[in-house]
């Protein structure tokens, strides 16, 4: 193709004038006489025919770009005819679009003048359905691209054509006996499907037969489990006869089919004769025969036909008897789908003949060439709409259905059986639900063989990320499919390649015209408007004039890939507070269901303060939720809770105490695609739900009145109230309220009540209230002491709030450090041989501190002590971990390891007596490395770690051993949080509280060095504290992607830039930091600091970052402001801001560090190693200082883990 083009100024536009010449036919399209506004309503159909033609796909193309001046509204389209009869081309057509088709043939008279010119004037909208993109029917010797461009021709009629065109081109194909394939060609399946129209004909009243062969089409419905090729060849039969066929899920209710089929009118109905089956058509003909409306029906009902009726032995070679040729109204009724009914009962959609036949064109809008390709359609019953789809794209692009072998009853499709058929038929292509998937990406010969498909598709739910990363990752071709009953298919079907990291993401089909209606939280709703390709069956709004369909499918768009889109939930889905905050239930449930425990969750809190959730256990799990069962359940699935409310934004987290578990009495309901009826369940649950927010509503203290003003007396009599209120007790003035029970959710109930009277007289006080209000001033005293200075000093001098804080750190201290217990009489020498107890040993560190001492000789036992988790088994964590790190995997089969699952903070470390005892007289040092990771918490969500240290202490001094066990205990440079003199921190006691003052996580750290500054001034035992600078990587470069430098790393792939920061970096690599910790356990020293001694600029590792990601270095102002602007950016939701760029979880974070000479990057404190260094080998001799080379491998490390693309 050749493109000539000129610019034009803003008051001019071009229009492109096409000339085809090829063998067959040659184009000119002279858009002749048109007034511009209406021309530019058909521009988008251009465009898209001239993109179709600059393909290739029709032979050698010339345009030839014409400017059209907007003061000159009209064109003379002679000069373009002379122009296209030069080409002397035997067949040209000269275009207009329909509407200006009259003033186009206006000019006709100029063609006729012309004896030799070939030309003839025909319409756009004709034209546009004939050109398809060649992507289908290449290079088959057996299949016949059909005439989809005869707009004459119903689906029926192509299966009639086929028979004439690609009689032996396989349609069916299974497994008739292991290692045999059994193929039925066209031939054979359209001589079953007439054979089929005749049986059907048979069935109902001779006038109704008559009625549909007239072209006033009766509805015949199908209530079937029957096998596939049966199932297919009885509903093309059904529409061949001129019947529309109604195919009803067999997973509704009774109810539901009842209604189903008196909304639709149904005369006919075949049953499958399955018992479940005859039981289900018996209660719904009974719930017909007592309505007035379904007895008026006049239904009658017949068999659902077996395989060996449909296809006889010897059928195939006998002559075909045709069923009666049949002109097909092309907007009568051909088929009707239902929906899910989610909310209500499902809802018949509507299917006419041109919009069936529309289906048709889907394939050849893909990018596959599907034609000759063995699809696997063992998991897509035919009554869903994806199942129906096939009986259009057979017949439009030669693909062979690989199905069950027949058989009664049909074979139910699971993981087993389907990826059996997969492999016997040599399948290239499938679809199949996410649960398949995820089943099989824990079979090895699974994986390796969907590796040698061309694509594999999913749909119907969501896929867990964590499997569809590791297919992906694994080279297997994964797509979505998104679709409807009222739209069809509408992404691209299928494309040529897979999308790797981004198989998620899908792009919409060019058969499809789609509009992206934007929400205010960075989704988008996808509406299809009608047009010639694609007739949407339901209309319910416009887009600039035009009908269309909202779907109520919220998208969200890839962050630097256009055209590409992903589902993210549903418009009517949204929750909607009563704080005017909105919550998208779609992804946080998915995350919900991810927990092994769980089947089905459901979130609730439309015009409520918070949200809460129903959790329909899988069966296994099932329990009365009324009996004490309901507490351990919480607890089991609490850590996936938590995982989702780091997802989740602040306003949509859960509290415990808002899990409502399904009863066994009150099943959820689901849909035929067992997917749960959202609004039937809530609804069904309103009494549980209601009793929930009572609870609320009964602590909440709406009705305790607001104090006239907020001086000490009546703010204590007010706090006070409410307290005791929600306590139910009286709780003394100065007691920790956590000290008598409050839990959660009367933390918040409590906070709740006193924001509620501080909105109403001190609003500005009211909006800075800490979300962990309760939790950071646990009694009514110090509840007051806040507010009151609150309300008296709106601006709060930072200062005095720190040294408020630091007193509020150092009671905490006080408390955990009244008593310790005593050592035993009776003490036994210390073993030879060491043995450790080491807890986060499936961490970064953890995992290098492992594999250290399971090379050591002088170790004779490691236990590795790590909580539960839903993530897997202790030995996979480890192993995960391993590999993740470049460690040796093959340690962990050491007969020194032993894998102890519980909780430091519970009573005896929540293990059996016996285990603990074992612990207790064999341990004999003891290295503490776990501790939660999250600079956003505050300290009550550090609670279970700290009492965890106590509990540490508590443990070594009951030791029998003569030495209690060197305890260890990794402490962070965190402490030094308000650290603001200059030069080095030194290795010394940190006693100042104020110090430590901030995040959680510096302030539960500092606790827990008091707690053993405490133990060894008081006590025997003899604790190092290892405060630890930067971790920067394992062997193989690998570093952790959610700490705050590689946030900032992958920020660049955002805001373009990266920060370029003054001072030194004593990071330090985690092999180095490993071997330090070891060796420190034999420290005479108490503090101790693990930094690198040997300093290097942060610009030596950051330009070559920088210059290998192709960004610039900025100061680090600049960056910081470019960090906060990317966020204005509303066409990506906030979730997604966060997903493509972590760096904004820590925003907060990076706008408050000190920059300068005197701190390390970020305002971190300089560590001396003065008595590191001379206990530890390692930082003396054997750490290479950091360079370049650190800096390539931190890189290639996170490409590796796709954290970096």
């Amino acid at each position: 193709m050749k493109l000539a083009n000129r610019r034009a100024g803003a008051d001019a536009m071009y229009i492109g004038f096409a000339v085809v010449s090829m063998s067959s036919f040659g184009v000119l399209i002279p858009w002749a006489n048109c007034d511009l506004n209406r021309f530019s309503s058909r521009l988008p159909a251009l465009m898209h025919m001239i993109r179709v033609i600059r393909r290739g796909m029709y032979g050698t193309v010339q345009v030839v770009s014409t400017l059209l001046h907007r003061r000159l509204p009209t064109l003379d389209s002679l000069a373009l005819i002379k122009l296209a009869n030069r080409s002397r081309n035997k067949n040209a057509y000269v275009m207009a679009p329909s509407p200006f088709a009259p003033a186009a043939l206006g000019n006709a008279k100029h063609i006729h003048s012309m004896p030799s010119s070939p030309l003839r004037l025909v319409s756009l909208s004709s034209f546009v359905m004939t050109v398809l993109p060649r992507t289908q029917v290449l290079k088959s010797k057996t299949f016949k691209a059909p005439p989809l461009d005869d707009e004459s021709l119903a689906l029926p009629d192509l299966y009639d054509w086929h028979y004439e065109n690609s009689p032996q081109h396989p349609l069916f194909t299974y497994e008739d006996a292991p290692g045999k394939l059994r193929t039925i060609t066209w031939a054979e399946a359209v001589h079953a499907i007439h054979r089929s129209s005749y049986d059907i004909a048979g069935r109902v009243p001779p006038e109704v037969a008559r009625a549909a062969i007239e072209g006033r089409p009766i509805v015949v419905a199908t209530l079937a489990l029957t096998d596939t090729i049966t199932y297919f060849t009885t509903e093309v039969g059904i529409l061949r006869a001129g019947f529309t066929v109604f195919p009803i899920s067999p997973r509704n209710s009774p109810e539901a089919i009842a209604h189903l089929l008196k909304k639709t009118g149904v005369r006919h109905l075949l049953i499958g004769q399955e018992p479940i089956l005859q039981k289900l058509s018996t209660a719904t003909l009974k719930l017909l025969e007592n309505d007035e409306e379904g007895r008026a029906l006049g239904l009658t009902t017949s068999r659902m036909p077996v395989f060996s009726e449909v296809y006889p032995d010897g059928s195939a070679s006998s002559e075909m008897k045709r069923y009666p040729e049949i002109k097909f109204d092309l907007k009568s009724h051909a088929l009707i789908l239902h929906s899910s009914g989610s909310t209500s009962f499902p809802k018949p959609i509507r299917w006419d003949q041109t919009g069936l036949k529309t289906f048709t064109v889907i394939p050849w809008y893909g990018e596959l060439d599907m034609c000759d390709l063995v699809m696997s359609c063992h998991a897509m019953p035919i009554y869903h709409g994806m199942g129906l789809l096939q009986l259009a794209l057979v017949a439009s692009c030669g693909l062979t259905m690989a199905v069950f072998k027949p058989a009664f009853p049909a074979a139910l499709p699971n993981p087993q059986n389907v990826f059996e058929g997969i492999v016997a038929a040599k399948c290239k292509i499938g679809a199949v639900a996410p649960t398949f998937l995820e089943v099989w990406s824990r079979m090895p010969e699974a994986v390796a063989y969907l590796k040698t498909m061309e694509a594999m598709m999913w749909g119907g739910g969501p896929l867990t990320k964590e499997v569809g990363d590791y297919l992906s990752e694994q080279g297997v071709v994964i797509h979505p499919q998104y679709g409807t009953s009222e739209c069809g298919v509408m992404n691209t079907f299928i494309p040529r390649q897979g999308r790797g990291a981004d198989w998620e993401y899908f792009t919409v089909s060019n058969h499809c015209r789609a509009a992206f209606v934007p929400e205010d939280d960075g989704t988008f709703e996808f509406v299809l408007i009608d047009h010639q390709h694609h007739h949407p069956t339901v209309l319910n709004t416009k887009v600039d004039g035009q009908n269309a369909y909202a779907t109520s499918d919220l998208l969200i768009p890839h962050p630097t890939k256009q055209g590409l889109w992903k589902i993210y939930g549903r418009k009517d889905d949204q929750i909607m507070l009563s704080t005017g905050e909105k919550t998208n239930p779609g992804p946080l449930e998915g995350i919900l269901c991810q927990d092994p425990h769980v089947l089905t969750a459901v979130m609730f809190g439309r015009g409520k303060f918070q949200n809460g959730v129903l959790i329909d256990p899988k069966p296994q799990f099932a329990f009365d939720p009324t009996d004490e069962k309901l507490e351990a359940f919480r607890n089991a699935i609490w850590p996936t809770v938590e995982r989702m409310n780091d997802f989740a934004p602040q306003h949509s987290r859960l509290f415990k105490e808002m899990i409502v578990v399904a009863k066994p009495s009150k099943p959820f309901q689901y849909t035929a695609k067992m997917t749960a009826r959202r609004q039937a369940i809530i609804k069904d649950y309103d009494e549980e739900i209601a009793a929930v927010y009572a609870a609320v509503d009964q602590s909440s203290q709406t009705d305790i009145p607001t104090p006239a003003e907020w001086t000490p007396s009546p703010t204590l009599a007010f706090v006070q109230q409410t307290v005791n209120k929600v306590m139910k007790q009286n709780v003394a003035d100065d007691a920790d309220v956590f000290l008598y029970g409050c839990d959660s959710l009367q933390s918040t109930w409590i906070r709740n009540s006193i924001l509620r009277a501080l909105r109403e007289t001190a609003p500005e006080v009211a909006k800075r209230l800490p979300t962990n209000f309760v939790y950071d001033y646990p009694t009514k005293n110090q509840m007051v002491g806040y507010i009151c200075k609150a309300v008296l000093n709106p601006t709060m001098n930072e200062k005095a709030n720190i040294a408020t804080r630091g007193k509020e750190l150092q009671a905490v201290v006080n408390r955990l450090t009244k008593e310790f217990p005593e050592r035993p009489q009776d003490l036994v020498p210390v073993p030879a041989g060491e043995t450790y107890l080491l807890s986060g040993s499936t961490g970064g560190l953890g995992s290098n501190i492992l594999a250290q001492l399971l090379m050591s000789d002088k170790v004779v036992r490691v236990y590795v002590f790590n909580r539960p988790s839903s993530m897997g088994t202790s030995e996979e964590r480890h192993k995960a971990a391993f590999e993740k790190r470049g460690l040796d995997a093959s340690l962990l089969s050491s007969r020194k390891l032993k894998y102890v699952e519980g909780d430091f903070s519970e009573l005896n470390f929540g293990i059996e007596p016996e285990a603990y005892n074992e612990l207790r007289t064999s341990v004999t040092h003891i290295i503490h490395n776990a501790w939660r990771v999250n600079l956003n918490l505050g300290l009550t969500s550090f609670e279970s770690n700290v009492v965890g240290v106590r509990n540490l202490v508590d443990f070594a001094l009951t030791s029998p051993h003569a030495d209690p066990p060197r305890l260890l205990f990794v402490s962070s440079i965190a402490v030094f949080i308000n650290f603001d003199n200059q030069g080095y921190v030194k290795e010394e006691v940190l006693d100042n509280s104020e110090i430590a003052v901030g995040p959680g996580y510096s302030e539960s750290k500092w606790i827990s060095e008091r707690i053993l500054d405490a133990a060894a001034e008081r006590t025997t035992l003899r604790p190092v504290i290892a405060r630890l600078g930067q971790v920067c990587g394992d062997v193989n470069g690998y570093w952790n992607e959610s700490e705050w430098f590689p946030s900032m790393v992958k920020s660049a792939l955002t805001v373009k830039c990266l920060p370029n920061l003054e001072g030194l970096v004593s990071w330090i690599t985690a092999p180095s930091v490993a071997s330090t910790t070891i060796e420190m356990t034999k420290s005479p020293y108490r503090t101790l600091h693990i930094a690198h001694p040997r300093a290097v600029p942060f610009t030596s590792l950051i330009t070559p970052i920088a210059k290998e990601l192709g960004v610039p270095l900025v100061p680090y102002e600049e960056w910081v402001k470019a960090l906060e602007d990317s966020m204005n950016d509303t066409s990506v939701s906030l979730v997604d801001h966060m997903l493509r760029n972590p760096a904004l979880r820590l925003v907060d974070f990076y706008r408050a560090v000190r920059v300068g000479p005197n701190w390390e990057p970020v305002g971190v404190a300089r560590l001396g190693t003065e008595n590191a260094v001379k206990v530890s080998e390692t930082l003396r001799e054997g750490a290479a200082p950091l360079g370049e080379e650190n800096a390539h491998k931190w890189l290639a490390a996170w490409r590796k883990t796709r954290f970096l693309l």
